[in-house]
């Protein structure tokens, strides 16, 4: 059977469909397909592979409400299958001398590069194209990929969004060892890191983690200088807010405190990182401690959430200073 085209026009009118290619497997349709979305006006086009496994609906009802549903499973189609091993094959041969003379870093870029220009070289996701589809196009293994995707965020080219390879997007980034301390004292509900640094970027005006916190610590930081003007002093302070009566208000003031104040002696020691970046960072560590608070006083799952809470994060920072090597 083949596919209805004309059909499925008719069916989703926003979206204009163009057939690239079109393939038999034992009578059964797959085809390359431009799919564009034209109620919107920027660009959400995307190539992609479809067979007639993903246009086979019925129709049920639930309570007087009539709705379709898809009849087979396309991403279990042998056909589909087929077809995309076929495509990556034919990509290889195609471009696997280039690749080679390119070297891994530059073969990473092309593959990107021409994924973003909507060229279909059977990636699940047309318009996107993963790590681990990468390694298969280019025959390298996947931590070699990594690691040189790696490599290329350091030169601010390309960075991963997961497993997805992504354009990189120029913002402020810090080093690997704050994004984990902050990781230890965040939750599943609470602030992403990244949100963190979006928002003290935008706060202090930095785009870039070299310019915020110098050559010398970025991407990777010396732990000794978060341990000693970081990790310490708030749990220290956190210490003796977990022994008062009133732990999320005096989390609060603590938070509107002018933590740069404090600073004096980290700024001497260390002046190729900026004093503010550096003090927003300890803020939010207060801040996501308070998070969690707030978070379970509203969810009600335990007695006496403030310092519970608060006394898990001094183990959290007390477990980061104790086992260096974990982070």
């Amino acid at each position: 059977m083949a596919i209805d085209w004309d059909e499925i026009r008719g069916q989703f009118p926003d979206l204009r469909y163009t057939v690239i290619e079109q393939f038999h497997r034992s009578g059964h349709e797959v085809a390359i397909v431009l799919v564009e979305n034209t109620s919107v006006e920027h660009d959400c086009s995307s190539v992609t592979l479809e067979c007639e496994c993903d246009y086979e609906m019925e129709e049920r009802e639930h309570e007087g409400r009539k709705y379709q549903v898809h009849c087979r499973d396309s991403g279990k189609c042998r056909a589909k299958r087929d077809v995309r091993r076929h495509i990556v094959r034919r990509s290889r041969k195609r471009y696997g001398d280039r690749w080679e003379s390119l070297g891994i870093k530059e073969a990473v870029m092309d593959v990107q590069g021409r994924v973003k220009a909507r060229e279909f070289m059977g990636q699940s996701s047309g318009s996107c194209i993963y790590a681990q589809e990468v390694a298969r196009l280019l025959d390298y293994e996947l931590d070699e990929i990594l690691e040189a995707c790696a490599e290329l965020f350091v030169e601010e080219r390309l960075q991963l969004n997961g497993m997805i390879l992504w354009d990189y997007e120029v913002r402020l980034r810090f080093p690997r060892q704050v994004q984990m301390v902050l990781v230890h004292l965040s939750d599943e509900y609470g602030t992403h890191y990244e949100s963190i640094e979006v928002a003290v970027g935008e706060q202090t005006e930095y785009t870039r983690g070299h310019d915020a916190f110098g050559e010398v610590n970025y991407p990777e930081m010396d732990k000794n200088i978060l341990v000693e003007h970081a990790l310490k002093p708030v749990i220290a302070k956190l210490t003796g807010i977990a022994a008062g009566s009133d732990v999320s208000g005096d989390l609060r003031a603590v938070i509107e405190s002018d933590i740069p104040a404090d600073l004096d002696g980290f700024a001497a020691a260390h002046p190729e990182i900026d004093r503010a970046v550096f003090a927003e960072v300890i803020r939010w560590m207060y801040r996501l401690v308070l998070e969690q608070i707030e978070i379970l006083e509203k969810m009600a799952t335990c007695q006496d959430p403030p310092k519970k809470i608060v006394n898990m994060a001094i183990r959290s920072l007390e477990l980061l200073i104790e086992t260096p090597a974990s982070w």
